[in-house]
């Protein structure tokens, strides 16, 4: 989280781009959230310096460090192009990216080739996105599974000692 965020006590955002049909999906989505309520809750020495919001009333817990958003939607096309520029931060994005849009990236390999592909040819195609998806707005990171998952909640789950 920026340090301006931090001071500000403003949450990042994690969006799942979610289905409901697909455990995985539903699965995905209850660790995001099981995780929300235990950094919500945990108790730190220094958690009444910066006041009460974002706080449970009554409690001394660090603040909420990310909030989730659940959509059924397709990503815009500002996100979609987000999720695009996360190819090049590690390199099993790619696969992430191939997985959930598999229709128009089916022939493509290279990660400059995948940010190539235009945001028209995938509202024109149906079927060409497989939720979930999960993007981690604040650290330019993306998931489809619970391991992918794990590294953007170990983001989140540092110890406050």
């Amino acid at each position: 989280m920026s340090l301006l965020k931090s001071l500000q006590s403003i949450p990042a955002v994690i969006t799942i781009f979610h289905s409901p049909n697909s455990p995985l999906s539903s699965k995905l989505l209850s660790e995001l959230n099981k995780h929300v309520e235990v950094t919500a809750r945990k108790p730190t020495k220094d958690s009444s310096i910066f006041g009460m919001r974002g706080y449970f009333a009554g409690e001394k817990a660090v603040p909420f460090r990310y909030t989730v958003d659940v959509t059924e939607k397709l990503p815009t096309k500002d996100q979609f192009d987000y999720i695009k520029s996360t190819l090049s931060v590690h390199p099993t994005f790619k696969n992430i990216f191939k997985k959930v849009f598999p229709t128009v990236t089916s022939s493509l390999d290279k990660a400059s080739d995948l940010q190539a592909v235009d945001f028209s040819s995938l509202k024109s195609l149906n079927g060409t996105f497989n939720p979930p998806l999960v993007v981690d707005w604040e650290h330019k990171l993306i998931a489809s599974d619970e391991k992918s998952l794990k590294k953007i909640l170990d983001q989140y789950h540092v110890n406050e000692d």
